[in-house]
């Protein structure tokens, strides 16, 4: 019991550091790169401390010796990991360095529970995007609320012709996109019945290299949501989920047959159409909170372009292939913004530009952290099958 009490006063300058963090991201789009550095070092005395206090007082040298090597390899993994995020724009950098210093302080016991120890990285992560999915739903149901409150008593003054226009602008999305997302459905559901059959067949072989279960395997097509999306519109790929599908589903039923083979597909189905829905509503909650027009001419280095704008300039051809992919999560450079803002012509309203306020991160991350500590593993898990 003291041991555990003991441990437990590393929470105080983890609740320090992620509350600091999570409100400067929130307020000012910055994490300062002292309190990475303070994280960094708090981590390493406190582990180094740690083991020196269990193996004078306990005689327990195997957090000096086994333990702090896998948790400082999960943190050079965690680094790695936050590199790749960063350089696919999905973090900025100063995501990136916190993800690395959280999972290094994350709590030594954690370490005990869990046979693939460095995979500690992995349980952050997941934890992060659940912390992330509790929140923007949260957000995202409270303003659709408000929004449909509005809607409602706006409805009584709207004129007939301004409903019809509504109800025709409300097809014509279900037109376009319903085709596309459904396809994208069926192809994530594809994803998972071969999962599911691998392993069913193989789990035993795979299991002794590594562990892939279907929660790692969700917040992977979340992550690969976008060229996921692209590739499964391709008409060739669609014909063969659709013939995919139709034989797992012919497959289960000459082995099983009955309702509840098919009872199990339908409901990788509808975790296919649930993580869809997500997906969608994380887009739409990231352009609400991360697009505004700017006049050009207040266009300022470190700002961050939306895709829209990419595209745009893309088009305009203002910048070389090997220029574009210079652009990333943590802003454009002096030179990029002296080019754009005397070259940029906005196709809809000419002498504006959309750009992105970076979607704040570290609330994501503490909340991640909060999570790992509390179910000292995964907090969500998706049941393998």
């Amino acid at each position: 019991m003291e041991t555990i009490l003991a441990e437990l006063w590393i929470l105080l300058p983890i609740l320090y550091l992620g509350v600091i963090t999570s409100i400067q991201d929130w307020k000012e789009h910055k994490i300062y790169q002292k309190h990475v550095l303070f994280g960094l070092a708090i981590g390493v005395i406190w582990l180094a401390a740690w083991g020196l206090y269990n193996g004078v007082f306990y005689q327990n040298w195997q957090i000096l010796t086994i333990k702090a090597p896998l948790v400082l390899l999960s943190a050079l993994i965690s680094f790695v990991v936050g590199f790749v995020m960063w350089w696919f724009n999905v973090w900025s950098a100063a995501d990136a360095k916190l993800f690395a210093v959280y999972t290094l302080l994350l709590p030594v016991s954690l370490y005990t529970h869990h046979t693939q120890h460095f995979y500690s990285f992995l349980i952050l992560l997941v934890n992060t995007y659940t912390a992330a999915f509790f929140i923007i739903t949260a957000d995202f149901l409270f303003k659709a609320g408000k929004r449909a409150l509005a809607r409602l008593r706006e409805y009584s003054s709207t004129t007939d012709k301004e409903r019809r226009q509504s109800r025709q602008a409300a097809g014509q999305w279900l037109r376009e996109q319903g085709p596309m997302l459904l396809r994208t459905a069926l192809g994530i559901m594809f994803i998972l019945l071969v999962y599911r059959l691998m392993r069913q067949g193989v789990q035993d072989e795979l299991e002794q290299w590594f562990t892939v279960d279907r929660t790692l395997l969700i917040l992977f097509l979340f992550l690969a949501f976008r060229p996921l999306h692209r590739l499964f519109q391709h008409p060739v790929i669609f014909v063969m989920i659709l013939l995919g599908i139709a034989g797992h589903v012919a497959y289960e039923q000459h082995l099983n047959p009955g309702w509840q083979s098919l009872s199990e597909t339908l409901s990788i189905g509808l975790m296919s159409l649930v993580l869809l829905l997500f997906r969608q509503i994380y887009a739409y909650w990231s352009k609400t909170m991360e697009t505004q027009l700017i006049p050009v001419e207040t266009l300022e280095e470190n700002m961050v372009v939306s895709e829209a704008t990419l595209e745009m300039l893309n088009d305009q051809d203002l910048f070389s292939e090997i220029e574009r992919k210079a652009f990333s999560a943590d802003g454009i450079n002096d030179e990029q913004c002296k080019r754009i803002r005397e070259h940029f012509v906005h196709p809809q309203t000419p002498g504006m530009i959309e750009v992105e306020t970076t979607i704040a991160f570290a609330p994501f991350l503490f909340g991640g952290l909060v999570l790992s500590v509390l179910a000292q593993g995964i907090f969500l898990r998706f049941q393998n099958g």
